[in-house]
């Protein structure tokens, strides 16, 4: 990766790495990303996040995955939490994944926004130097361009390839959009065929 020239790496969760291969690629000059689902819980953590909010739903996709309830501050708490073990292994950015969070029942997008934002500016406040990036996360993105350092995106030119370009090109036109109106850089994450 670092002889790659990369500047920005995503290396996944905080604690699947081990701290020294998370401070080589930052000595390398690439700055270490780390992953954290913003929206939904694995049940594979069991109790210690220590979320005490609604199951929003399942995840089809990832049957071991359910939606939480963003503005509920046990949530909030684990979300910094996460991104403080992660800083201290050598993390210089988050990369938020489902960052469209549910809406629970009397809340509003509004409301979610700024529970985000709220996670965000509280990392930011410890750590003036982390940056942020969320996957498909347009509501926070265009409502909190200050924290938002990029924005992700996941098979677009790959469905489009596959002759499904309605749904990708909406997505991508969003993307110019907000890069348009922001800056902010964009990125694609393409899914190849590992064999």
């Amino acid at each position: 990766v670092v002889n790659a020239g990369f500047n920005w790496f995503e290396y996944g969760y905080p604690d699947r790495w081990n701290d020294a291969a998370v401070k080589q690629l930052a000595a390398g000059g690439v700055r270490p990303f780390a992953y954290i689902n913003a929206g939904e819980l694995n049940t594979g953590f069991g109790s210690s996040t220590g979320y005490n909010g609604a199951n929003l739903g399942w995840n089809p996709d990832f049957p071991n995955s359910y939606n939480v309830d963003m503005t509920n501050p046990s949530w909030q708490t684990w979300l910094v939490n996460r991104a403080e073990t992660a800083y201290q292994q050598g993390a210089r950015g988050i990369k938020w994944d489902v960052a469209e969070p549910r809406i629970a029942p009397g809340k509003t997008r509004q409301d979610v926004n700024n529970a985000f934002a709220n996670v965000m500016q509280t990392i930011r406040a410890r750590h003036p130097d982390m940056r942020f990036v969320v996957n498909q996360g347009f509501s926070i993105a265009n409502a909190r361009p200050d924290l938002v350092s990029g924005i992700q995106h996941e098979s677009l030119l790959s469905l489009i390839a596959g002759g499904h370009p309605s749904w990708p090109n909406e997505q991508l036109a969003k993307l110019k959009a907000l890069h348009d109106s922001t800056g902010m850089p964009v990125f694609l994450a393409e899914y190849g065929d590992p064999w």
